[in-house]
Formats: structure tokens, C-alpha cells, sequence
């Protein structure tokens, strides 16, 4: 009798053990099919969005590819498309879900540093005169010559591989023209808070470009950019354009774009000015930075890129120069 008991308790505990065991392993599968099923709809989303991104950048290019105007302005389907892309129901019925943000910047409103190297470079003494205005050191421009001529000589406050081998983490001198911006960083002198700016001070990454046909384009540049446009007179530039004349510019290309650089001599106290600065201008711009940015549910997605137009037979040519996903 008590041998029966016996049996019958180690049964129970092995009945109850089992269970246990069973209870376990379907917890543990439970547990590893909600994770699997949460990350396949984490890429499934990634990809979606991914995907979202690239056809805002199509959408982009197709805009700019069909811009026929003879100038380039704010006012152009291009200029309007950020703000378009803030509200969703306009693209809904293209996008079964999540939402996207695209803005399109004109590169040629901003001073091309890779163009500092020229003889007589009106860029060079453009991003000193920014520096200025910033506040930062214009012997900096030492470096940034350096860094992009193809000669190995070092100007007064400049650097070469000297001084990037000798760093901590070392890397050589590019003596090449840069590829985008943000390679102002790896150069002498160059901080975060020069380029990318401080809660107190504005950084130099949107004023600045690594494309363009080393003209400004007036319909598109901000008033600091402006403000840089000059002449030499002896060794000094000079930079005739004060923040209140370049509200006025920015006034009149708001009331009517400017269709000609001649145009900006409607302006008043532009004239003789215009004579002398209308060698580092335009209204037409071929070079455009595209970000757009995409989400669906948790997932986001990146792209940026530089988007090159030319006209060849009267039609506009698009080539994708720069490319990257984050």
C-alpha cells in the first residue's frame, strides 16, 4: 500500500514536472515568435520606408527636371515642395502609410569652398568675408587651401600630411577638391561649433558648398551670404551690401523673382554696386541638395543627395552626383 502511494506521488511530480516543462517551452516559443514577428515588421517597415524615401527623391527630381524657367527662384514648384510635403493628405493617396519630409536646397545660394584654390578667386575672398562675420579666424583659410590644391606645400597657417599623420587617429591631406561639406571637419582649425554652429553663434555648413559654378545665385542666397558679395579695392574686400540692403534684395525677389542678374539694379542704391559685384552672380542654378525623410510606424529613413542639371538640346539632363542613406 504505501509503495503504491509511492508511485502515485513520484507520478503526480513527474506529471506536474512535465507540465512545468511544457509550460516553459511554449512560453519560450511564444516569446521567440513575438520577437521574430517584431522584427520581420521592423524590416518590413525599414523597407517601406527606405522606399518611400527614394520615390520622394524621384518626386524631387522630376520637379526639377521639368522647371523650364529661365531663373531659378522660391517661388518654383521645386521652392513649394517642402512645404507641400508637411501635409500628409496631399501624398496620402500615394503612400498606403507613414509620411515623409523633403526639402530641396539650391547649392548655388551658398560659397563654393572648393573653389578657393582658383587664381583670383572670388569664393576665397567670399569665405573670408564670411569668416568674418562669424567671427572666426580667416587665417583658417590657410588650412582649407591646403587641404584641397594638389601641391604639397604649406601656406602660413595652413597644414599638410605633416600634421594629419602626426594625430592621434591619423589620416592624409585630401589635396583633392572636397567631396561633400562636412569634410571641413577632418581640416585644421575647422570645430563642430564653427561648422555646425552654437546656441549663441551660426555654424558655416549652410552658408558653404562643395558644388556649384562659383556663382550666387541672387533669387536664392540668404541675406549673410549676400553680405559677402564684394570687390577688391588694393588688397582689401569690400563688401558693400549691409543686412538692411540685403532685406531689400530679399524683399524684391519675394514681390517678383529676379529674370536676369540686371534685374537686381530695381533695387534701390544698386546700381553702381551691381556693376561691380555682377561678375559673382546669376539666377540660374545647377546644382540642388535634396533631403528627404521618411517614416513608417517606428522605422525612418534617410537619403540625401546632390542633384546636378544641365541642359543639352533644350532639355534638362539630371545626374545624381552625391548619394547616401542613413
Amino acid at each position: 500500500m504505501n509503495l503504491q502511494r509511492k508511485e502515485r506521488g513520484i507520478a503526480l511530480i513527474l506529471a506536474l514536472l512535465v507540465i512545468t516543462l511544457l509550460f516553459v517551452m511554449v512560453v519560450e516559443f511564444n516569446y521567440l515568435t513575438r520577437v521574430d514577428i517584431t522584427i520581420a515588421a521592423n524590416i518590413r517597415d525599414a523597407t517601406k520606408a527606405l522606399y518611400t524615401a527614394k520615390s520622394g527623391l524621384n518626386a524631387a527630381i522630376a520637379l526639377l527636371k521639368r522647371d523650364d524657367n529661365v531663373y531659378d527662384a522660391f517661388s518654383e514648384d521645386w521652392g513649394k515642395f517642402a512645404e507641400l510635403s508637411k501635409t500628409p493628405f496631399l501624398y496620402s493617396q500615394y503612400i498606403n502609410e507613414g509620411t515623409i519630409h523633403l526639402s530641396i536646397i539650391d547649392e548655388c545660394s551658398k560659397i563654393d569652398v572648393n573653389r578657393v584654390v582658383e587664381d583670383n578667386s572670388k569664393s576665397l575672398q567670399q569665405l573670408d568675408a564670411l569668416f568674418t562675420l562669424f567671427e572666426i579666424d580667416a587665417d583658417t583659410t590657410d588650412a582649407i587651401m591646403d587641404w584641397i590644391d594638389t601641391d604639397h606645400d604649406i601656406r602660413e597657417m595652413g597644414a599638410e600630411d605633416d600634421y594629419y599623420q602626426g594625430l592621434e587617429k591619423p589620416y592624409p591631406c585630401k589635396d583633392a577638391p572636397m567631396e561633400i561639406i562636412s569634410e571641413l571637419l577632418m581640416i585644421r582649425g575647422i570645430t563642430e561649433d564653427y561648422f555646425y554652429g552654437t546656441k549663441d553663434s551660426k555654424g558655416i555648413k549652410d552658408y558653404t558648398t562643395v558644388h556649384s559654378n562659383g556663382k550666387i545665385n541672387i533669387n536664392t542666397a540668404n541675406s549673410i551670404v549676400l553680405q559677402t558679395l564684394g570687390y577688391l579695392d588694393g588688397d582689401e574686400w569690400i563688401t558693400p551690401i549691409d543686412e538692411e540692403m540685403a532685406r531689400n534684395i530679399i524683399e524684391k525677389r519675394e514681390e517678383e523673382p529676379f529674370e536676369s542678374i540686371i534685374d537686381l539694379k530695381n533695387v534701390p542704391d544698386m546700381g553702381e554696386i551691381y556693376e561691380k559685384i555682377k561678375g559673382q552672380i546669376t539666377v540660374q542654378s545647377i546644382f540642388f541638395s535634396v533631403d528627404v525623410e521618411a517614416t513608417v510606424n517606428m522605422a525612418q529613413k534617410r537619403v540625401r543627395a546632390i542633384i546636378e542639371r544641365k541642359k543639352e538640346g533644350g532639355e534638362n539632363i539630371m545626374k545624381i552626383v552625391y548619394w547616401a542613406v542613413e
